[in-house]
């Protein structure tokens, strides 16, 4: 409540889009007349370091929980399972109308679109939700087997494992810069190449620079 939204002097104008816009002379709205200013969230002097405290602290929870290496490895976990089951699996959405006691409308059967294809329907995208993994489970074609297996494996919590993070900051020498330098894709086709195990296949490793 002692927090309030005012027009404040942009602190990094030379890294700010908004600033970049504005000197492209691109056309600006009325919200943008006061040039080099934005509204911002300002505190009084007695609560900034309360202000400073808040978000350090919701940094380090993103870093313990949400950037987590378990955490990431469940949503790679969930995101596969999704693309396995996307070419074979419908949501389907029925038509029922509102009104129970009137005759049911003429397309009733609704529309069946791809969990990739949800967004585009507003009905289907409610479906949308994290019962998707039942109802993937309950079904019994062989396509979706694969993502059958997958699901299994996620709620048993055998998850993806981490096999190595880098220690630290990437430093100055020349085969950490190449490296750091390196796209996701050059550095899977390096290990590929140095592994020993021909079961090892592209889809196998994930890379994540960050």
């Amino acid at each position: 409540e002692k927090a309030y939204v005012a027009w404040g002097e942009c602190p990094s104008p030379e890294n700010c889009w908004k600033c970049r816009k504005s000197h492209k002379g691109q056309k600006k709205s009325v919200s943008d007349d006061r040039s080099g200013m934005h509204t911002m969230i300002c505190y009084p002097d007695n609560m900034v370091q309360n202000a400073m405290s808040f978000f350090e602290k919701r940094f380090e929870e993103h870093q313990r929980l949400y950037t987590h290496s378990k955490t990431q490895a469940g949503g790679y976990m969930i995101c596969d399972i999704l693309l396995l089951a996307d070419p074979f699996f419908r949501i389907h959405t029925n038509n029922d109308g509102k009104d129970m006691f009137s005759p049911p409308p003429v397309d009733v059967a609704g529309i069946r679109l791809p969990i990739s294809r949800a967004m585009v329907h507003a009905d289907t995208y409610l479906e949308l939700t994290d019962s998707v993994l039942d109802k993937i489970m309950n079904t019994d074609t062989a396509e979706l087997r694969p993502a059958r297996i997958l699901i299994k494996r996620f709620r048993s919590h055998c998850i993806y494992k981490r096999i190595r993070a880098p220690k630290g900051v990437i430093g100055d020498e020349p085969w950490e810069q190449k490296l750091w330098n390196m796209e996701e894709a050059e550095i899977v086709n390096e290990i590929l190449k140095l592994s020993e195990m021909d079961t090892l296949k592209e889809h196998d490793i994930i890379i994540e620079k960050r």
